[in-house]
């Protein structure tokens, strides 16, 4: 039994010494300085306000025409030009976190739940609709309906004129999510939603159904941690084909 021992760490023995003979040893390459093809300067800065780091909420600019929108945690909304030029502020009495408009109406959203929709032109207010949970993505104006999606992965359908809601549509959210930025976005006649619990959702925007749900983000795990499977990216749409990247971290 000792000798076939013996016989064995020789042979190991000998193999470690054929490996290390015959290693290659690369040598980092030396380091390269990068230009930068494009030169790049800042044309104006203006302060429009401040950020929530609390509800880890962003400011997010909304860019109509000629014209940006932008509202902060506090409630207050500035419309500057494209030169940065302040137009027009207003404050409004509420903790906001979204804003849209066009010609007629801007429509806001509160990390209460509220939706809200002002006129562009006096600021005066058309309609308010309360919503079941807090609102972090901007809303999608149609021509006759405001899209609303809820933290609770509720999406709803108001009416543009009267904020009366037209229909509804619901996906299960996870016990623990990763509070997603994946606003939604209109294309070909069709809501395209991402959601916390990784379904991607195209549906119909006269009545609220999907015309197909898929599911985009896996994970597997022990523990809520583990599973998480959130699409938190932007959604970008072109010539038909949808990429999303989930939080496992796998671009689709």
């Amino acid at each position: 039994m000792s000798l076939i021992r013996i016989s064995l760490l020789v042979f190991l023995g000998w193999l470690l010494i054929a490996c290390s003979g015959n290693e290659i040893i690369h040598k980092p390459a030396p380091l390269v300085r990068l230009e930068n093809p494009v030169k790049m300067s800042r044309i104006w800065n203006v302060g429009i306000g401040i950020p929530d780091n609390r509800h880890l909420q962003r400011i997010q600019p909304w860019v109509y025409k000629d014209r940006i929108y932008t509202v902060d945690i506090r409630g207050e909304i500035n419309i500057s030009n494209l030169n940065g030029e302040k137009i027009r502020t207003k404050h409004i009495p509420y903790n906001t976190t979204s804003i849209v408009a066009n010609d007629d109406i801007m429509v806001i959203t509160t990390i209460d739940g509220d939706v809200l929709a002002y006129n562009t032109r006096d600021f005066s207010l058309k309609w308010k609709y309360p919503l079941e949970a807090e609102v972090l993505n901007k809303a999608l104006l149609l021509e006759d309906k405001v899209i609303v999606r809820s933290l609770e992965g509720k999406i709803s359908a108001l009416s543009i004129f009267d904020g009366s809601l037209q229909w509804s549509y619901q996906q299960i959210t996870p016990v623990l999510s990763n509070r997603g930025y994946a606003d939604l976005v209109y294309y070909d006649h069709r809501i395209i939603a991402a959601f916390d619990n990784g379904i991607l959702a195209t549906i119909n925007p006269i009545d609220g159904k999907a015309f197909w749900e898929k599911l985009f983000s896996k994970t597997e795990g022990q523990t809520e941690l583990e599973r998480i499977n959130d699409i938190d990216s932007q959604l970008w749409v072109e010539k038909g084909y949808i990429y999303l990247i989930g939080f496992d971290g796998y671009l689709s």
